[in-house]
């Protein structure tokens, strides 16, 4: 247990200087306060007070990851140490409510995996047009396309 809280401390540690360089930017001292965590502090913290310092900054990162993108902030990386952060509640036996975020993350992977192959299948007709005026764009195209199975 103790090593995925480290894990989750060394993303948060990441995260927080995201959150951090985005508050000194605009100049948000609120939130640059409660930004400027490190890794030990994530880990001098007892059980109880790390969950509760990880879910706030986690909240604080989806309240304003739209504005962060030049920063350098995805939700991706939310969701990483979200689900990492469940683990670790996993392990010792704490509310559900990220595990439960977690998993509905996982069921719309697949709808968003539909959305992402009907945008394929749209770019695949457009980049038709250039079979016979860029045969060797078209054919480096269709070779990026083709799907490896390991």
């Amino acid at each position: 247990m103790a090593h995925i809280k480290h894990r989750v401390a060394e993303r948060m540690d990441i995260l927080d200087d995201v959150l951090e360089a985005y508050a000194d930017d605009t100049e948000n001292h609120e939130l640059l306060v409660k930004a400027s965590n490190s890794k030990s502090d994530y880990l001098r913290l007892p059980n109880e007070e790390f969950e509760n310092k990880t879910r706030s900054v986690i909240e604080l990162l989806e309240a304003n990851v739209s504005l962060m993108g030049d920063h350098g902030l995805t939700q991706d990386q939310i969701e990483d140490v979200k689900l990492m952060f469940g683990t670790y509640q996993d392990k010792r036996g704490k509310p559900r409510s990220y595990r439960i975020a977690s998993r509905s993350a996982t069921k719309n992977i697949a709808e968003l995996l539909d959305v992402a192959d009907d945008a394929l299948e749209r770019l695949d007709r457009v980049m038709k047009r250039f079979k016979r005026s860029n045969a060797s764009f078209y054919i480096g195209y269709l070779t990026a396309r083709t799907i490896v199975d390991d």
